[in-house]
C-alpha cells in the first residue's frame, strides 16, 4: 500500500521572516534603522547622523548669520537710527559740516558784494537794500534746508542699502540651511524607499517559495488520490470477473492469481 500511495509529507516550512536592512547615507547625513517593538513589530526610525566638528561649526555659523541678520533687519525697519550703520553717522556729520561751511562762506561772500554795491549807490538804508537782505536771508535758509533734505536722502539710501545687504545675508543663510534640510529629506525618502522595496522583495520571494512547496504538496496529494482511485477500479473489475466463484481481489484463496487461473479454465 505504501508503494502505491507513498508516505504523507510534512507540511512545508513557513516562510522566513524578512531580513530588514538598515541604511546610512553619509552624503545627506541621514540614517534609517528598524527597531523591534515590545510586541515584536518593526518600526522604521529615521534620524540625522551626528555632525563632524567642521560641519557643526559651519551650521552654527549659518544660524548665527541668520539670527543676526534678522535682528538687524528688525532694527533697520522698526527703529532706525543712523548709529546702527557704523559709517553713516560720521559721514552725515562730515557732510553737514562741509555743506554748512560752504553755505556760510557763500553767504559771507554774497553779503560783502551786495552791501558794497548798496553803499556805493547810497542804497544801504533804502527799501531796496532791505528787500535785498530779505532775499539773501531766505536763500541762506533755503540752502540750509537743502542740506537737511540731502542728509535725509543719504540716510534713507544708506538704510535701504543696509536693509538689502542684511536681507541678502539672511536669505543666503536660510537658503543654505533649507538646502541642507532638503538634502536630508531627499536622503530619508531614498533610504526608506530602498528599505521598504527590499523588504517587499524579500517577502514576495519567501512567499513564492512557500507557495511553491504548498503546490507541490497538493500535487502529491492529488497523485496519491488518483492512485487510490485506480486501485479501487481494478479491484472492482476483478471482483466482477470472478462471478459466482466469490473470489475477491485479495483473498485467502489466491486473489488475483486464482482469478487468472479460473479464467484459464
Amino acid at each position: 500500500m505504501s508503494s502505491l500511495f507513498g508516505s504523507t509529507p510534512a507540511a512545508p516550512t513557513p516562510p522566513p521572516a524578512v531580513d530588514y536592512v538598515n541604511t546610512r547615507d553619509e552624503v545627506t547625513g541621514t540614517q534609517s534603522n528598524y527597531v523591534t517593538n515590545p510586541d515584536g513589530t518593526k518600526t522604521l526610525v529615521t534620524s540625522a547622523l551626528p555632525l563632524t566638528a567642521e560641519q557643526q561649526a559651519y551650521q552654527d555659523k549659518l544660524k548665527q548669520i541668520e539670527s543676526q541678520s534678522l535682528d538687524y533687519i528688525n532694527k533697520l525697519t522698526n527703529n532706525f537710527d543712523p548709529s546702527q550703520i557704523p559709517w553713516l553717522q560720521q559721514y552725515l556729520d562730515d557732510y553737514q559740516k562741509t555743506q554748512t561751511t560752504g553755505a556760510n562762506q557763500a553767504l559771507a561772500d554774497r553779503t560783502s558784494q551786495e552791501e558794497d554795491a548798496l553803499a556805493r549807490y547810497g542804497q544801504a538804508d533804502s527799501s531796496a537794500g532791505t528787500a535785498l537782505r530779505d532775499v539773501r536771508g531766505k536763500d541762506y535758509a533755503d540752502s540750509l534746508q537743502q542740506i537737511s533734505r540731502d542728509m535725509s536722502g543719504i540716510k534713507a539710501q544708506a538704510q535701504q542699502t543696509a536693509l538689502s545687504n542684511a536681507t541678502n545675508l539672511y536669505s543666503l543663510a536660510t537658503g543654505r540651511l533649507d538646502t541642507q534640510i532638503g538634502q536630508m529629506l531627499q536622503g530619508i525618502n531614498s533610504g526608506q524607499n530602498f528599505q521598504l522595496a527590499d523588504a517587499g522583495l524579500q517577502q514576495n520571494r519567501n512567499l513564492a517559495i512557500y507557495n511553491g512547496a504548498i503546490q507541490q504538496q497538493q500535487l502529491g496529494a492529488q497523485t496519491r488520490a488518483q492512485n487510490f482511485g485506480n486501485l479501487a477500479s481494478l479491484a472492482s473489475l476483478a471482483t466482477l470477473a470472478a462471478g459466482p466463484m466469490g473470489f475477491g481481489v485479495i483473498g485467502a484463496k489466491g486473489g488475483l492469481a486464482a482469478l487468472a487461473a479460473g479464467a484459464a479454465k
